[in-house]
């Protein structure tokens, strides 16, 4: 069904009260079309009329401008991320990049990314001294290579006493 065709179908089925049947279909248009923001901003205020503000600012969270009740939503959606900016970037569930956006929720996006870069630990200069990854990797797989022999061995030696 054409993206247009199901808009249509989805503001009818607002219109006759049918809100969940609505937003079944809105997710599947937001999945289908990532960088279509005017359908996560559709899908935020049928979030709001079913009861749901802090979904609903999930949905309103690139929408510009803020004001009312899309702020405190927004807001509500940030505290329960704990105001943490990789939490808030990975409930968003965006399925394409910044460049698709509009050129606000781009940039509100990518402040975002920043922050979260930000926050995340400095990596060490160096490895730890000790093992490192491949010898780990290998002697695992030598352990489990003899495991293997030895189960072997057992049991060709458990079939010749059996012909015994």
């Amino acid at each position: 069904m054409a993206k247009d065709a199901t808009r249509q179908k989805i503001e009818g089925e607002i219109e006759a009260g049918r809100l969940g049947i609505a937003r079944d279909r809105l997710h599947g248009l937001v999945v289908s079309y990532p960088e279509d923001a005017s359908l996560r901003s559709r899908l935020g205020d049928v979030y709001w009329k079913l009861g749901y503000p802090v979904q609903a600012g999930r949905f309103w969270f690139l929408d510009s401008p803020l004001e009312g009740e899309k702020l405190a939503s927004v807001d509500l959606f940030i505290r329960s991320c704990h105001s943490d900016p990789s939490t808030i970037f990975r409930r968003l569930k965006l399925k394409t990049s910044p460049k698709g956006l509009e050129a606000e929720a781009r940039i509100r996006l990518e402040d975002l990314l920043r922050s979260a870069d930000a926050r995340l630990p400095a990596s060490p200069a160096a490895a730890p001294e000790g093992m490192d990854a491949t010898s780990f990797w290998i002697g695992g797989c030598v352990i489990l290579l003899l495991l293997i022999l030895s189960l072997a061995i057992i049991g060709v030696a458990t079939v010749v006493d059996w012909l015994r």
